[in-house]
């Protein structure tokens, strides 16, 4: 922009008049400049995420996806990827071409899915870029597989009285990836299952401190169909002394298992030293089940220390054939240990094989029996 002064002096009594000529802007090449930014090529993201009835996360779902790139005179350029979802059932496709003028006025070019995890499938859902909010992720509902909807009740074994706020976990498996979904029975004992597919396997469990835990493993689409007497989670009350730190190993035969604890001093205490004290604090067996005498078909075993010294704990499960007497019993024998610290509850399972099975003296080191190890901070 020029700007024209104009000026003229006549003498010294005169006035000097100064004028200045200010020039028009050439709105013209705003048009001409328009249609040239329309043409202006960008690139855009999709992001999807699949979710089946609305609530549950389609994970390593494998879909093919048909989308085009649009040129700047609009023509479109067929395009074919493959994307598999994440475990929150979300993919991308990046960097899809059009120019300004199509994506703000037209923007009517559709990505076309097809795929699925082997349960829940899309069969050629087509989707409008329109649809897609920049750096969201549009939500893809997949209806067509079954939900369950199911009522379980935590029972005190020896009572049969309902357990109130324990907790109930389920772990939902399908192709190898897994999620879990924590619940709380009621006053009640009560909780309710729902939003869970029938293309998952189910392990439901349900535990409380100072209780065995209780658990049920159940194959696809099984939880819509699982029977009342199997909806009852049975907690079994923990026998022996607590204290700050408590160790109770349970198991479901006759067979003589042994609950050995090595504390932070390296001594062990066991059947055969029930009693041991470290840095002036006494860890003690106090129940000890199926070595002689009345034998039970749902034993424990407990460790206890009023107050626990700190350092490093190792927990090992021995199993003795008494005269060929375990050997009659199902191998491997399940079982299970809870640590139980203040108010934290850790529950390991494992299982007894019968080659491990020991005689008149127990043979092999600690890592051969060792089924969790845990370590006590300094305060």
């Amino acid at each position: 922009m020029k700007n024209t002064i104009e000026f003229t002096s006549k003498s010294n009594n005169d006035y000097i008049t100064i004028a200045m000529k200010k020039s028009r802007f050439p709105w013209w090449i705003l048009l001409l400049l328009i249609p040239l930014i329309l043409l202006i090529p960008i690139k855009r993201d999709l992001h999807c995420q699949l979710m089946e009835n609305g609530s549950l996360p389609i994970a390593q779902a494998q879909m093919q996806c048909a989308y085009f790139d649009v040129g700047i005179f609009a023509a479109h350029t067929p395009r074919l990827d493959t994307k598999v979802s994440d475990n929150e059932g979300k993919f991308s496709i990046i960097d899809i071409s059009e120019p300004l003028w199509y994506y703000l006025f037209v923007d009517a070019a559709p990505l076309l899915l097809t795929g699925g995890n082997g349960c829940a499938t899309l069969a050629g859902k087509a989707i409008q870029y329109k649809e897609f909010h920049r750096g969201q992720y549009k939500v893809i509902d997949i209806p067509n597989s079954v939900i369950a909807e199911t009522e379980f009740t935590v029972i005190n074994k020896k009572t049969l009285k309902p357990i109130p706020d324990a907790k109930v976990e389920l772990i939902l498996t399908h192709n190898g990836q897994s999620t879990t979904q924590e619940y709380t029975s009621d006053e009640n004992g009560k909780v309710v299952i729902k939003d869970v597919s029938s293309c998952y396997s189910v392990k439901i469990t349900a535990s409380k401190k100072n209780y065995t835990p209780d658990s049920r493993e159940l194959g696809p689409g099984q939880l819509a169909s699982i029977s009342d007497d199997d909806k009852i989670l049975r907690l079994r009350p923990l026998e022996g002394k607590d204290g700050d730190l408590r160790i109770n190993l349970q198991w479901n035969c006759k067979a003589d298992l042994d609950l050995m604890v090595y504390d932070p001093c390296g001594q062990c205490i066991s059947f055969s030293q029930r009693k041991m004290t470290c840095n002036g604090n006494v860890g003690e067996l106090d129940v000890d089940a199926n070595f002689k005498g009345d034998l039970k078909d749902d034993p424990q075993e407990n460790i206890f220390w009023k107050k626990a010294s700190p350092g490093k704990y190792y927990v090992l499960v021995v199993g003795w054939d008494h005269k060929g007497r375990t050997v009659d019993y199902e191998f491997p024998i399940e079982f299970n240990v809870s640590v139980i610290l203040f108010d934290d509850c850790t529950d390991i399972s494992g299982s007894y094989p019968k080659e491990k099975l020991q005689h008149d003296h127990m043979t092999g080191g600690i890592d051969m029996f060792k089924v969790y190890e845990f370590e006590i901070p300094e305060d």
